[in-house]
This record gives C-alpha cells, sequence and structure tokens, in this order.
C-alpha cells in the first residue's frame, strides 16, 4: 500500500489419514494480518486474526470411542511489535502478545488463554 502498510489473507487446509486412531484429521485455518506502515511510538505493529476448525473423525478417549468424532473451533488473535529503533548489532527486540479460545465437543479440549513471548530477530 501507499504508506507502506500491508495486508495478508492465508487458507490452510490438512487432510492426514493414518491407520492409529486420534491422528486422522481435516481442518481449515484462515488468516488476516495487518501491517502498518508507520511506527506507533517506538514500534512497527502487526495484527493477525485467525479461526481453525479441525476435525477427528475417529477419535477415542482410553478405549471409548466418542461418537461423531472431535471437533475443534479456535479463534486467535496476535499482535506483534518490533521496536527497529533499538536495533544492536544486527538484532531487533520483539515482543508479542496472543489470545487463543478453543470450543470442543470433548471439554479437556475446550481452553482460553493468553501468551506474552518476547524476543530478537534480525534487522537485516
Amino acid at each position: 500500500m501507499e504508506n507502506k502498510s500491508y495486508f495478508q489473507a492465508g487458507l490452510t487446509l490438512r487432510h492426514i489419514e493414518t491407520a492409529q486412531i486420534n491422528t486422522s484429521q481435516r481442518s481449515v485455518l484462515a488468516h488476516l494480518r495487518y501491517g502498518f506502515g508507520q511506527p506507533v511510538g517506538p514500534a512497527k505493529l502487526d495484527l493477525t486474526l485467525s479461526a481453525q476448525h479441525s476435525h477427528f473423525a475417529d477419535y477415542a478417549i482410553g478405549f471409548i470411542r466418542v461418537p461423531g468424532g472431535r471437533t475443534d473451533k479456535s479463534a486467535a488473535a496476535t499482535l506483534n511489535l518490533r521496536f527497529e529503533s533499538y536495533e544492536r548489532a544486527g538484532f531487533v527486540p520483539s515482543l508479542a502478545l496472543q489470545y487463543q479460545a478453543t470450543r470442543s465437543n470433548i471439554s479437556r479440549f475446550t481452553a482460553r488463554g493468553a501468551t506474552l513471548t518476547l524476543g530478537l530477530s534480525s534487522s537485516f
């Protein structure tokens, strides 16, 4: 875009078939990412929103088969910050904040959580 912002969209389809129970699955993942062209304060920002639907047709808990299999639905939002004005020896500090929620027909896989990741990334 004119102001150096960018927009990205992606779609991932997965189909895995195995002879083992609990590992065969079909899933679809969609994501949208927007990168801000101009820094906000000392940081360059990008925001990603994603959603995923997964289905395990043949699923069991111990020796009990789950009728209809297992179905998970997830959504996540991630904010990435790169502090390019603090570059040292070719590296810049980075920070990622993520929130994710998953609903499942099997309660042990229903969860919500937040993640904070600090790191260094290459500036070249």
